[in-house]
């Protein structure tokens, strides 16, 4: 077991904290400003999904077929991607931080991943897998970090245009569970579901597997097989919608992550 340092009881703190919000806060356009342990302050995961640049980039990524499932790259319903071609017609891939400088941002596929090269501050980058929508769907995600420990990756189940699911996990050690929701008709913008910390993600340079499973009105986060938190939804009750992936960065850069695996399974 690691020694017990100050980010410890940050953690702790932020936990018992996080456990107020369950239920969900006040509704913002913004996701709440992110504490860094570098001292650094770290902008929300993302900013309003409505406020997309017209200038955003479209691009997809290759798949490789999972046991069971069909290939990611032939618009397959389930499927592991391992990024080992250069396919790129079933992903979208879009900056959604309205005035972010988009000529410095990258993803691209490299030596069998998707990597995000964010050189510019404040790139909220999106991936959406374009091809199916679902209702209960497990999403898992192998991201490396390579750059600055000062970001944010993100999954996303359910996107539509009445809203989505989204779930933060911070290199800091902190992550969030949100409703976004787009039309307004409960509260319009990023509603905080829950928000916690986890001493099982790996700061710094290393590799994180995240598992997001939306169930019915169950949403659970799970951090390198470890439970993080599961949370009952019945305010916001997004029924179905493509799913996706995605990457931040904030006042620090470069932020260099590569994800190694997309898999979209059955709960």
């Amino acid at each position: 077991m690691k020694a017990l340092r100050p980010f410890f009881f940050i953690v702790v703190f932020v936990l018992l904290v996080g456990t107020a919000c369950l239920g969900g806060g006040a509704s913002t356009q913004v996701p709440p400003t992110q504490a860094s342990t570098s001292g650094q302050s770290a902008s929300a995961a993302q900013s309003s999904g409505a406020a997309q640049s017209s200038g955003s980039q479209s691009q997809a990524a290759s798949s490789s077929a999972a046991s069971g499932g069909s290939a990611g790259a032939s618009g397959g319903k389930f499927f592991t991607d391992t990024f080992d071609s250069n396919d790129m017609s079933n992903y979208t891939v879009e900056n959604r931080h309205k005035g972010a400088d988009e000529s410095k941002m990258d993803v691209s596929i490299t030596s069998g991943a998707m990597a995000f090269n964010l050189t510019g501050n404040n790139l909220y980058v999106y991936v959406t897998y374009k091809p199916q929508t679902y209702s209960d769907v497990k999403i898992t995600m192998t991201a490396i970090n390579r750059g600055k420990n000062n970001n944010n990756v993100s999954l996303v189940c359910r996107q539509s245009s009445d809203g989505w699911y989204e779930f933060n996990i911070a290199n800091n050690g902190l992550f969030w569970i949100y409703a976004y929701d787009a039309t307004g008709a409960v509260a319009k913008g990023y509603n905080n579901i829950y928000n916690g910390g986890s001493l099982s993600i790996k700061q710094g340079k290393g590799s994180n597997t995240y598992v997001a499973t939306c169930q019915g009105n169950k949403l659970s986060l799970e951090i390198n097989g470890v439970l993080a938190k599961s949370v009952t939804d019945n305010k916001f009750a997004f029924s179905d919608g493509q799913v996706g992936f995605g990457v931040s960065s904030f006042d620090v850069t470069p932020i260099l992550v590569n994800i190694d695996s997309f898999q979209v399974s059955q709960p």
